[in-house]
């Protein structure tokens, strides 16, 4: 966010360096984003006390959360939070910290003080940083740890000794360390980068905190890191004496971890081999393959390929898996021809690591019917597999409606579906190898599953052929009597 309240974005790779400007109306004040990239929460220029989360991934979750601050006594007080401020996402992604400004009314006295809240994104509940907060101090400008989700670290401002303290806190013990203390030098109606106060970060590995830092007797503040670490019952401190410079006459430090995001998408398989067991030619046995996400990050599905398309086929599609979800998909073997059959199935997304996924595809074909089936089996149109290239295929679907509720009904029906199933095996192998001859065979079933489909239009239409015919026939009968 720059001066103006707009916000920008801004390249952070030494080899592609940009920035741009993406709103211009002024209207956002501070801004935070989770790790995993999934949330991005901000507050407006209305100074009001609305935190707004936006849900990256599902749009329907977008929220906005009235912050309060729960009792700072003790007892019944209840403070009235005026406006948040500086605010980060702990690496969990389900908290945001937050200052905000607040104040109370004690009997005829009026206090205004900072302080630091934690929001849960989940319930909307908050709790306090300290609840018995001094008189006189003010917290804030907090910062989330990047490796654990129970340290963060504040500027502690003692407005009686003019110190800003900036600490580390163990929310787990409530006891914080010192990282390092300057002078607070506030300066009444301007905001100044050159305040004194700490505004400190992690870096990535959370063995380092950057801190704002002006030395005694400087003009100019510098940015300097001091290494931390915890003691035996968990409170981190820095070490001061071993703090080192970053840079001079900058101010507002904020790290970054280069590389590679947070937010990133994984994708897993339940198996990479299905084995459909033996399968008579032309039945189909059914298997299902599981997709799943276990990054932090949407995956997105971009496409399927299938080494062989005519004796496998499945129904996956392009699709989005949120973090932790997962989808099934189902692949099919039409075997339509005798022997080993195999297939490489090729699951393709934008994992940025493992862009492909192969699944081996294998089924033993019989013709037989000696041979154990392979599970799920259910006898297929064999020529008309072949025609169409899949089992599932709506014209299939019609021809196996046509056997099994006609054909199998009876017993001439069954006697032709048995020839059927006899015969039909090596012509439907021959037919799926050759283009023209499906094509062909196409054209002539394709009548057949109208027929079947649409009988009553079919019907009509064959009487009204049939009718024709007739007259037809009948007037040129009669054209030749009255020429005899």
């Amino acid at each position: 966010m720059d001066w103006h309240h707009n916000l920008r974005i801004a390249s952070l790779s030494i080899y592609n360096t940009y920035e741009e400007r993406l709103t211009y109306d002024g209207s956002v004040r501070t801004i935070c984003g989770s790790v995993d990239g999934r949330y991005f929460a901000y507050t407006d220029t209305s100074n009001d006390n609305n935190l707004h989360v936006l849900d990256l991934v599902d749009s329907s979750k977008n929220k906005t959360y009235a912050l309060y601050m729960p009792s700072i006594d003790g007892g019944d007080t209840t403070s009235l939070l005026e406006y948040a401020d500086v605010m980060d996402f702990d690496i969990s992604n389900a908290h945001v910290i937050f200052d905000a400004l607040s104040n109370f009314q004690l009997g005829s006295t009026a206090y205004e003080f900072w302080s630091v809240g934690i929001l849960d994104i989940g319930t909307g509940n908050v709790s306090n940083l300290i609840s018995a907060q001094p008189s006189g101090v003010d917290i804030g400008n907090p910062s989330a740890s990047s490796t654990q989700d129970w340290i963060i670290a504040v500027d502690v401002i003692d407005n009686n000794t003019g110190m800003c303290e900036t600490r580390v806190v163990n929310l787990q013990t409530g006891k914080s360390g010192l990282v390092g203390e300057q002078l607070f030098v506030e300066q009444p109606g301007a905001e100044s980068l050159n305040d004194g106060l700490g505004w400190p970060t992690f870096n990535g590995d959370g063995t380092y905190v950057a801190l704002q830092y002006k030395q005694p007797g400087e003009v100019e503040a510098s940015v300097i890191k001091v290494p931390i670490s915890a003691d035996s019952d968990g409170t981190v401190a820095g070490d001061f004496s071993h703090a080192e410079s970053i840079e001079y006459n900058a101010y507002r430090p904020r790290y970054y971890r280069s590389g590679q995001s947070g937010g990133q998408a994984h994708i897993v398989v339940s198996s990479n081999t299905l084995d459909f067991g033996s399968v008579l030619v032309g039945s189909s046995a059914q298997r299902l393959v599981t997709v799943g996400n276990t990054g932090s990050y949407p995956l997105m599905i971009t496409g399927y390929a299938l080494s062989d398309s005519v004796q496998f086929m499945h129904d996956g599609g392009p699709i989005e898996i949120p973090p932790g979800y997962q989808m099934d998909v189902s692949v099919v073997f039409t075997p339509a021809g005798e022997g080993a059959q195999s297939a490489v199935l090729t699951i393709q997304s934008d994992d940025p690591e493992v862009p492909e996924v192969q699944v081996n595809l294998a089924g033993q074909a019989y013709t037989d019917g000696s041979a154990g089936g392979g599970g799920n089996t259910r006898r297929g149109c064999f020529i008309a597999t072949a025609a169409y290239g899949s089992y599932l295929e709506p014209h299939v679907m019609v021809l196996r409606q046509l056997r099994d509720e006609h054909l199998l009904t009876n017993g001439p029906g069954r006697a032709f579906v048995a020839a059927y199933y006899r015969c039909s095996p090596p012509i439907a192998s021959f037919i799926a190898k050759h283009e023209s001859l499906r094509t062909a065979t196409r054209g002539v079933l394709t009548p057949v599953v109208l027929v079947v489909q649409y009988p009553e239009p079919a019907l009509a239409i064959f009487l009204a052929v049939a009718g024709g015919g007739l007259v037809w026939r009948n007037r040129r009968s009669a054209c030749r009597k009255s020429r005899g």
